[in-house]
């Protein structure tokens, strides 16, 4: 039997192997542990091009959404740019429980081929990069809800809220940590 920090270790191992390298800044690169605000660390890592930095850093979720429906951005090419941020988010802040990023672009492309066949938006969420907490189910990952005992037991399919966001078009890529509140 495996202890707790066993476990831990196992599946933090598990969702770093899942960061493209390409996505990781180099560790000597990090700010320090005493910088107050990371806030504009991603774009100045080089690993976004400015074309991803624009799309992450759009003020608004409207106008990001009214981007990928006139087909300006991709749904692949969102989803990219969204992915290398949160990556870069991770290894300042950890946030990340699971990483969906094959499925996620697999959904991303048979939306941009469904815009690009009939010209028409899945739904009002087409395209739209979406993290969930961790207590939501997808399909094939642990919904851990911040219990090591949770672990390595993946749900059988999606949450309910998550069918209605990959409904409305929505692309789920990450799951995310929950404060000890919850």
């Amino acid at each position: 039997m495996s202890t707790w920090q066993e476990v831990a270790e196992a599946k933090r191992t598990q969702r770093e192997a899942l960061i493209p390298e390409g996505y990781k800044v180099a560790a000597a690169s990090l700010p320090a542990v005493s910088t107050e605000s990371v806030v504009d660390f991603p774009s100045k890592t080089g690993i976004l091009s400015e074309r991803e930095v624009e799309i992450t850093e759009t003020d608004d979720v409207s106008t990001l959404l009214e981007r990928l429906a006139s087909s300006h951005y991709a749904a692949a090419e969102v989803l990219e740019a969204f992915m290398k941020r949160a990556c870069i988010a991770h290894q300042l802040v950890n946030p990340l429980t699971e990483i969906h990023f094959e499925e996620a672009r697999k959904l991303a492309a048979e939306l941009d081929a469904e815009l690009k066949s009939t010209g028409k938006v899945r739904g009002p969420l087409h395209g739209l990069p979406m993290s969930v907490k961790d207590q939501f189910q997808i399909k094939g990952s642990d919904a851990t809800i911040g219990y090591i005992s949770y672990a390595n037991k993946p749900s059988t399919s999606d949450s309910v809220l998550v069918e209605l966001l990959k409904k409305a078009g929505a692309v789920p890529f990450v799951k995310t940590n929950l404060p000890q509140t919850i």
